[in-house]
């Protein structure tokens, strides 16, 4: 099985935008199944968390049978112990509700991407020193985007995961506060699922999302405003235009004014 660099990991990660998660006592059958479907959708990367049956079997039968089709990750990892055990198993990134810097060493000496739970900036700052350049914002229900919006602010250099509440009607907000990808749980993969299910969700859930980012994108690249100008005419008298400007990319065909100079003078009067 090829290994992937962090970096390699994190660009995928991100162009999938979103991570889906086994969490309960999934027989290692119906998780395999639950990778054809997400592979279907496409939504190419799963995480089983380690507190959930079969866990570090499903993740190395995940990896046999998908290869390098799939990511395949460990989450609920607290300690640099299970960072091992996962890692052993063939998990190609780690994903923990905590940060834990001996946790966060260990995946980074063998070379795997940690993505460690934060929640206020002081975490999100001590993680992304410890050298983790994205974090998970766990838990990101009991906050909202507006928050991540808020974190962003300051802490413009470290990337977000936002985990926990996600769904198809919010994920656009959490893109456009600038998530590089969420985390899909139960909303995706609930207990009863069924594979049609997830498909579509899946692709509903990386329709919104796209849909966010180009939110982002577009409010991030392009600004609109306008400065009024002041124009001397021919009678010496003072008028007011109003330009309108674009900043950084085209101006749309619809919407835009063009500011125009005035004549010189005036008509000269008929005697």
């Amino acid at each position: 099985m090829q290994n992937m660099s962090i970096a390699e990991v994190s660009k995928r990660v991100k162009e999938i935008g979103i991570v889906p998660i086994v969490r309960g006592n999934f027989p290692l059958a119906e998780i395999l199944e639950i990778g054809d479907a997400l592979l279907a959708a496409p939504a190419p990367v799963m995480e089983v968390t380690l507190n959930s049956a079969n866990a570090l079997e499903a993740i190395g039968e995940l990896r046999k049978r998908f290869g390098g089709n799939m990511l395949v990750g460990a989450g609920t990892v607290r300690t640099a112990e299970q960072v091992d055990q996962a890692i052993a198993a063939g998990a190609q990134f780690i994903v923990a509700p905590n940060f834990d810097p001996d946790a966060v060493a260990r995946s980074l000496a063998h070379g795997v991407l940690h993505l460690p739970g934060v929640f206020t900036p002081t975490e999100a700052h001590n993680a992304f020193m410890a050298g983790c350049r994205i974090v998970k914002l766990f838990p990101s229900d009991v906050v909202g985007p507006g928050y991540l919006k808020a974190l962003r602010a300051p802490l413009n250099d470290i990337e977000f995961i936002p985990t926990g509440g996600i769904s198809v009607d919010n994920i656009a907000d959490y893109a456009r506060a600038g998530a590089v990808a969420v985390g899909m749980g139960s909303s995706l993969i609930p207990n009863k699922w069924k594979a049609a299910d997830i498909i579509a969700t899946a692709r509903r859930l990386a329709s919104g999302g796209r849909r966010g980012r180009r939110g982002r994108l577009l409010r991030e690249n392009r600004g609109v405003g306008y400065a009024w100008c002041v124009v001397r005419t021919g009678r010496g008298v003072c008028s007011l235009w109003r330009s309108y400007f674009f900043i950084g990319r085209e101006a749309p065909k619809s919407g835009a004014k063009k500011w125009r100079r005035p004549r010189r003078g005036w008509p000269a009067r008929q005697r």
